[in-house]
């Protein structure tokens, strides 16, 4: 039996991988990435250089030949360079070949490293092998594939929020709070006897505690306008049938996206897409219009409509202008029962007559779909509510991701047994333990993961090469 190749006999983070980070499209240059314990010695058969003096060196891009071993065929002729870990993104040795991006030639670059021993590596691996060399955090390695994704100024600043370490930093700040209580308490667990802790107050533990939950609190709190950044501003648009709904849709997409027909009830479900307005990032969903009806099909979409309002950033409550008394009447009735976090008042299709809403419009957005009229206003009003939440995060830390919220959440749980403990004078050791959950809790927003399992989740999401 042959003896195993040198890749299997090294650990799985170890292994020399290899693939095109520069994305998959066709391009003019193609960047093939290499990393692993060996992977200089095994790229190096391949590489000729194309000038006198320059051999393989660290940290210099410089002319290479890049030669198949088996034919001696010039396969392309790419600017190279070398780094020597731990000063290299991966934190191991890695190489950076700067191909002609046409397909043929990433294929075959491709095919020869494979056939030197690089196996291809996973979504998200190079960044992962980063994390693991203490190169960055995980906030950070969250922060870049963030940053990859980002189509918008506002998901770009989310993301560089985290890539440059304000999350991970408040959480230290935090934690270190923490661990000054957790301190005091071993130091009495542990020298009962002694003059120095046991003359300490109380007072200054619950303290350091109460500072502890108000950040945390503040954190949490943070998650609606950082989901807001990351994924856009969700907006509901609601009102009864043929109210305009599915026109102004497609008008905010500035495409026909929603069926649009003069019959009531058209749309039965929801329909969401995404869009720019104003370079700021929305989510919009055209919801099944409001009214009584037999039909069990619109009656779940009807409760869907008011589901989905309940959990919007923001409404849009749509009345056309030649409505009656009643609309308004369940208008304004609507409006008090969803109590939605943000809403705007539209009264739509002002092109037509006005009917009974004249006296009431004062304090709603006149517009037409088919004129044109009031829409730019419209956008301008949602463009004001986004930069409120865009605003937070740019001068507050913010959170964004649902693992981050669930930690945060779970030290809160921690403190709120703690306190629960002070209350009933639960013994110290008690005490100390419930802190120590929290602790954890906040370690692992910013790295404490034990599980290969919980990391393979978060760095599937990335990109090959990345």
């Amino acid at each position: 039996m042959s003896p195993e190749p040198a890749s299997y006999q090294l650990h799985h983070d170890e292994e020399s991988i290899a693939a095109i980070s520069s994305g998959s499209a066709p391009s003019a240059i193609a960047i093939l990435r290499l990393t692993g314990s060996d992977c200089h010695q095994r790229i190096l058969p391949c590489l000729k250089a194309k000038k006198q003096g320059h051999k393989a060196g660290t940290n210099k891009l410089k002319l290479f030949a890049l030669i198949d071993p088996e034919t001696s065929k010039t396969l392309d002729e790419p600017m190279v360079v070398f780094f020597k870990g731990p000063y290299s993104y991966t934190g191991q040795d890695s190489v950076e070949i700067y191909l002609h991006g046409g397909p043929y030639i990433i294929q075959k670059a491709l095919e020869l490293v494979y056939r030197l021993g690089f196996r291809a590596a996973e979504p998200g691996e190079f960044t992962r092998r980063a994390y693991l060399a203490g190169k960055l955090d995980l906030t950070e390695a969250e922060g870049i594939q963030e940053l990859i994704s980002a189509q918008s100024e506002q998901q770009w600043l989310a993301a560089r929020n985290l890539t440059q370490g304000k999350l991970k930093r408040k959480i230290e700040t935090v934690r270190a709070t923490l661990l000054e209580a957790m301190a005091w308490l071993e130091a009495r667990i542990d020298f009962p006897d002694e003059k120095e802790t046991s003359e300490v107050e109380w007072q200054q533990v619950d303290k350091k505690i109460s500072l502890v939950k108000d950040s945390l609190e503040t954190l949490r709190t943070s998650f609606s306008s950082g989901q807001v950044a990351r994924h856009g501003l969700k907006v509901a648009i609601f009102g009864k049938p043929n109210a305009g709904k599915s026109t102004l849709m497609n008008e905010l997409l500035d495409k026909q996206r929603a069926i649009v027909t003069a019959t009531a009830g058209t749309t039965r479900d929801y329909l969401e897409e995404s869009c720019l307005i104003n370079s700021r990032l929305f989510r919009f969903i055209d919801t099944a219009g409001i009214r009584e009806s037999s039909c069990e099909i619109e009656k779940l979409g009807v409760q869907r409509s008011f589901d989905i309002a309940k959990k919007a950033d923001m409404v849009l409550f749509l009345l056309p202008c030649d409505a009656n008394a009643q609309d308004i009447l369940d208008m304004e009735e609507w409006t008090q029962s969803l109590k939605p976090k943000n809403y705007l008042k539209v009264l739509t299709k002002s092109d037509l007559p006005e009917g009974q809403t004249e006296t009431a419009a004062q304090d709603w957005i006149k517009i037409s779909s088919h004129t044109g009229a009031g829409l730019a206003s419209l956008k301008d009003q949602l463009t004001k509510q986004i930069d409120s939440h865009i605003g937070m995060v740019e001068r507050d830390v913010t959170i964004s991701s649902p693992r981050h919220k669930a930690a945060i959440e779970e030290a809160l749980e921690g403190l709120l047994r703690y306190t629960t403990g002070r209350q009933a004078e639960a013994y110290e050791e008690m005490l100390a333990f419930e802190l120590l959950q929290v602790a954890k809790a906040l370690s692992s927003i910013i790295g404490a993961v034990d599980s290969d399992e919980v990391l393979g989740v978060i760095f599937s999401s990335f990109c090959v090469g990345k």
